[in-house]
């Protein structure tokens, strides 16, 4: 347990982490019960509200995977991140221009943009 977790609540968020880190995603409620032995969507809707009281998560109730974790309780760097900054940055790019990026960078150091 860490930080005021049950241990339940602390494998809901090691289940919800390790989905994000294989898939690049994160799971479904269905997806959490399973990983959890939890028949009901219901009773993973219960971890989540109290992860997401706490500050460890945020939720979208629009979406089927609308978790969004907040305050990670380990810190990854993973294969998948990198390449999403990469292809984040090429869509940026192609968006607005390589020149035009570097001089939107260049005024975000000098505080400008903010």
């Amino acid at each position: 347990m860490s930080r005021g977790l049950t241990s339940r609540q602390a494998e809901a968020l090691d289940v919800i982490s390790e989905h994000i880190d294989k898939h690049g995603r994160p799971p479904t409620l269905r997806e959490i019960g399973d990983a959890m032995g939890i028949g009901s969507t219901n009773g993973v809707s219960d971890h989540l509200r109290a992860l997401e009281r706490k500050g460890f998560l945020r939720t979208d109730k629009g979406l089927s995977r609308g978790i969004y974790l907040v305050q990670p309780h380990r810190w990854k760097w993973s294969a998948m991140d990198e390449r999403a900054r990469i292809i984040d940055y090429i869509k940026l790019m192609e968006m607005v221009g390589e020149e035009n990026l570097t001089n939107i960078a260049e005024d975000i150091r000098n505080g400008e943009h903010l």
